[in-house]
Formats: structure tokens, sequence, C-alpha cells
């Protein structure tokens, strides 16, 4: 306890972790009470006031310390992201298929359904050689994104070596070469497409909070200057077209036209 009367009033002065702390203990002024009494009544009220604040410091530690274990409330929710979310850990390497499983209005098929599969192990061939500890689609960050677009951008495909058959005559034919070339922007918007295609179906799943891809910068498309066609040009496309023999047969709506005149 540490009281001291000054005048006819009591005041206390404490120290907690270093800090001070000090005031009027109201209600024992000495001309009001008992000089004895006041003092009992002085020291009471330093007590009561050492143990708030003892306890709120107490609180603050408790914070601070909460506060560090997760940073942020965004590193609250990663720390505890699946029991949130009801989700699980998915693999990249499984992230596609399950992506695909998913109902849809429309279905990816042939060609297409195989560039969208190649965009995909392209990113999840970078981030396994690049970012070893990032197995699963949660621990996929934005800037993993923004390094990859860079990588897209500066020297294309990560996966530079391309193996596949189509069928020949007698037998399937093996086809194999190298990427050693870059992608235009269009290719890259393409690209990351896919893999924010795949994230966003499969947020709720992997237990994402966010998408990794939102927000990532991609090189601007280059503009292709075009000059409108001229009355002659026009017209040696149309004789082009009526004389040129279709390899296939399809089914064409026949109707009457004629050549476009020149102005």
């Amino acid at each position: 306890m540490s009281v001291t009367l000054r005048g006819n009033r009591y005041h206390y002065r404490f120290q907690i972790e270093g800090k001070s702390y000090s005031g009027v203990c109201d209600g024992c002024d000495v001309r009001a009470l008992d000089p004895g009494k006041a003092k009992r009544m002085a020291e009471a009220f330093e007590a009561s006031v050492r143990e708030r604040l003892m306890r709120e410091e107490a609180e603050r530690k408790e914070l601070e310390a909460d506060v560090r274990r997760n940073k942020s409330v965004t590193a609250l929710i990663e720390n505890y992201r699946y029991e949130l979310t009801g989700g699980r850990p998915v693999a990249l390497d499984e992230a596609f298929e399950l992506a695909l499983s998913k109902p849809s209005r429309r279905q990816c098929q042939g060609e297409y359904l195989s560039q969208k599969r190649s965009h995909w192990r392209d990113f999840a061939a970078y981030m396994a050689a690049t970012y070893p500890e990032a197995t699963d689609m949660a621990r996929v960050r934005k800037s993993h994104c923004e390094s990859f677009v860079q990588l897209l951008t500066m020297k294309g495909r990560f996966v530079k070596e391309v193996q596949y058959t189509r069928p020949g005559k007698r037998r399937e034919k093996s086809i194999s070469y190298t990427r050693d070339y870059g992608v235009s922007p269009k290719t890259i918007k393409e690209i990351t497409g896919t893999c924010k295609w795949v994230f966003s179906r499969i947020m709720e799943d992997a237990g994402l909070v966010r998408n990794p891809w939102d927000g990532v910068v991609l090189p601007a498309l280059d503009p292709v200057a075009r000059e409108v066609f001229t009355p002659d040009e026009l017209r040696m496309i149309w004789d082009g077209i009526q004389t040129a023999k279709p390899r296939t047969s399809f089914n064409v709506i026949s109707m009457e036209a004629s050549p476009p005149e020149s102005r």
C-alpha cells in the first residue's frame, strides 16, 4: 500500500510493469472523516485501483499474445479454416479433376478440355518446383500467382517438354517437342483464367476464404490495327468462296446471293 496525505486528502502512487500510476483517493478527506478511518479508506481505494489496473494489464497481455499468435483476423481464419468452412486440404494435383466433377451448365470437352487441363498442370508443376511447401490449395497465395504470371510473361510455359499420341492409319503416332517460345498476353489470360476457374469452383471444398487469383494483374492485350477491306478485296474474297471446293460436307442452308457490288 502506498498512500500519502497531501493537504486534506490522501493520494495514491504505485507502479505496475514499470508504469507509474497516481491519483486522489476519492472520499478520503480528513476534514470529513476520522484521520484513521480516512487512511484506511484511502488504502482500500488504492488497493481497488491497483487490482483493476493489474487485471486490465493481464487482459492486455493476453490480447497481445493472441494477436502475436494470429497476427490478424485473416491469420486467425487461416489457422482455423477447415473448422470454420467445413473444407479439407485439397492437393493441387487433384484440384482440376475435382473442379471438373462439379455440376455445370456447359461441360468442357475435346480439345478445349485438353487445353484447360494442360494449363492447370503447368501451374501445378510450377508450384511444386518453386514453392514445394504449398502442396494444397489453401497454401497458394496471391504472390505465388503473380510470380507465375511473371514467368509466363518473361519465359513462356513452365513445362517445356510436350508429349502426346495421335491416331495414325496403322498405329498411334507419338509426338514430342519442346516449347522454347514465349506466350502472348491472350494466351496468358487463357492460362490464368483456367487457374482462377479451378479455385473458384472448389473454394468451399478446399476451405478457401478468398481466391488468390482475385486482383492479379495480367499483361495488357496488344491491340491489332486492321484496315477495312476495299470493294475489290471483298469481291476477291467472294469469288474465292464461290470457287473453293469444301473438303468436308456440311449441312448448309441454301440461299440466293449475289456478289457485293463495288461502290
